[in-house]
């Protein structure tokens, strides 16, 4: 079976005024300006290659932005734009509105589109971190990828710590917590490993595809290990353990640091067991040294924990 690539296209339509989203006329010079959505179709469009083209419109829907994609969602998939101009999209090009209701969405709209409604619950989080896996090197997935999902076991258990006993600053469900650790654990990664993120869309697609990306990993096998475990630990605490007060920070140091002596990390966070030569700061209500006092630095000779209290 041929692999087709497919290029996505993400715009949040909220967040741009209809003019930045659909272009506009200047009104001191009459010329016209493109609008996000406009120049992401128009260039979808002209693309004669048999690679598919998803245009995602991630965000709620209003009367405004939407209404004005009716021509778009007819049979004959035209978008027509204030200056006059007609653009048609191509068989390859689909469009998909990714909303959390449709309460605003007029009968018109509704009935030009076909619906897919799917609770959180029914996906989880352990989707989104199978999809991150696989972005990894071949290599990476076939040495550790067991691991990594034992880590997630540790994921699991802090969050629902936090959920449960944690006073949230921002309430996030499961799958919001896993996303900020693996945005902040994938920043820390990348570079060691040689994860290219400046690849232009179509290498990048090439190498999903094919699943041949290799690493080009800065440090010896049993040293990257040591430094995905630290840095999935680090992540951990500033993704699920940065979003609560400072109550539930000392609820968390004292859980994490219990769960985190039952794991078999190779090299474990120097903390003191609970109780033990920990002291107050005087503008916290935390213990210190805690978990929020070390990050992990992997240095040329050696690979350590330090301590910034």
């Amino acid at each position: 079976m041929d692999v087709v690539t497919i290029h996505r296209f993400t715009i949040n339509p909220k967040a741009l005024s209809m003019n930045r989203l659909y272009g506009a006329f200047d009104d001191a010079t009459h010329e016209w300006s493109n609008g996000v959505l406009a120049q992401v179709v128009r260039e979808a469009s002209a693309d004669l290659s048999k690679d598919r083209k998803w245009v995602v419109l991630d965000g709620p829907v209003d009367t405004l932005w939407i209404e004005n994609l009716n021509t778009v969602l007819d049979d004959n998939k035209k978008l027509c734009l204030a200056s006059g101009e007609i653009i048609k999209l191509s068989e390859e090009m689909s469009i998909v509105f990714e909303v959390d209701d449709l309460s605003v969405a007029s009968p018109a709209t509704i009935s030009r589109v076909g619906m897919v409604y799917m609770e959180p619950k029914q996906l989880g989080w352990r989707v989104i971190v199978h999809s991150y896996i696989n972005t990894l090197p071949l290599d990476i997935q076939n040495q550790w990828k067991d691991r990594f999902w034992e880590l997630f076991d540790l994921f699991e258990s802090t969050v629902q710590f936090v959920i449960g006993h944690c006073k949230s600053v921002i309430t996030l469900a499961a799958e919001g917590y896993v996303t900020n650790l693996l945005r902040l654990f994938d920043c820390l990664l990348s570079p060691v490993i040689g994860k290219d993120k400046h690849l232009d869309k179509k290498n990048r697609n090439e190498n999903a595809n094919t699943n041949t990306a290799k690493s080009a990993s800065a440090l010896a096998p049993n040293d990257l290990l040591i430094a995905i475990e630290c840095w999935f630990v680090f992540s951990l605490i500033w993704s699920v353990g940065a979003n609560t007060d400072s109550e539930g920070r000392l609820k968390l140091h004292i859980h994490l640091t219990n769960l985190l002596a039952t794991k078999n990390f190779i090299l474990p966070m120097p903390l003191p067991k609970p109780g033990a030569s920990e002291s107050k700061s005087e503008h916290q209500d935390l213990l210190h040294p805690s978990i929020y006092d070390f990050v992990f630095v992997p240095e040329r000779k050696q690979l350590i924990w330090n301590n910034f209290f």
